[in-house]
């Protein structure tokens, strides 16, 4: 059934519910869509998928009615295996990878303050795995400050989940440039309102995520690889590392947690 539905999405045109729908192709860093529109009023509908402009994998697949998502979509890992699949009809989460299941603590509110604490789920960003950490990647430029300058920075972050699957609040822990915490904030805000809330005792609560984007400064004789923070299903890291002239963005490895991730080199 996969095959057939890539094969349909490399039809030039089709007809649904009586419109006439034209291909598209959008070609980014490090993801290509292939979706369709109807040719009055521009919006897309039919089947939809993202690949992952490296390997061709796909990243994430199913069908949009009028500009929103509609039916079974289904969310991949990078090795091509499925991550998640979700109904937009239902509301409903049908599958979730065996990383996302053994998840079974988190950061959570708690009579007015954030405690470590044992959960019946995490919160669960509906895409695919480590979707937001390759846009972090691929998106956050090195400030120009910093480049002219020539140093290595860290600034730290952190997002609030509601109980109604939303963003609530976006925080800079740490500031190392202004620049690079509006950039992050400006990703951040694009992927709101995708996430299933953590739940405790059956019920869903608000929890935390922290996030850190470091930037170093690639010379002949720095190790290639930096210290890693040691991964956590609420702590996730991105590193840049850049070359005055040229730079290279990587994601620190998944770890135990749903919702980011990636490389990219340019």
């Amino acid at each position: 059934m996969h095959k057939m539905f890539l094969l349909l999405m490399f039809s030039f045109s089709l007809v649904l519910n009586g419109q006439e729908l034209v291909r598209k192709k959008k070609t980014g860093a490090i993801e290509q869509e292939i979706y369709f529109i109807s040719k009055t009023d521009k919006m897309k509908n039919g089947p939809y998928v993202l690949l992952n402009n490296t390997n061709n994998d796909t990243l994430k697949s199913g069908q949009f009615r009028n500009d929103a998502p509609i039916g079974i979509w289904s969310y991949y890992s990078k090795e091509n295996q499925l991550y998640l699949k979700f109904d937009y009809d239902s509301n409903k989460l049908l599958f979730e990878s065996e990383k996302i299941e053994k998840v079974d603590s988190f950061y959570i509110l708690a009579n007015g303050e954030f405690i470590h604490d044992k959960v019946d789920s995490p919160p669960v960003f509906i895409g695919y795995d480590n979707e937001i950490r390759m846009a972090l990647a691929s998106s956050v430029k090195v400030p120009v400050n910093i480049l002219q300058i020539g140093r290595s920075c860290a600034s730290a972050f952190s997002i609030e989940i509601g109980t109604e699957g939303e963003i609530t609040k976006y925080t800079i822990e740490q500031s190392a440039d202004k620049n690079l915490d509006e950039q992050v904030i400006e990703v951040l805000k694009k992927y709101n309102k995708l996430w299933i809330p953590a739940k405790k005792d059956g019920k869903p609560v608000v929890s935390k995520i922290f996030m850190f984007v470091r930037i170093y400064l690639q010379t002949p004789d720095s190790p290639r690889v930096k210290d890693a923070l040691p991964e956590k299903p609420y702590r996730w890291t991105v590193d840049i590392t850049y070359f005055r002239v040229a730079r290279t963005t990587t994601s620190s490895s998944s770890g135990n947690f749903p919702g980011s991730g990636g490389m990219r080199t340019k």
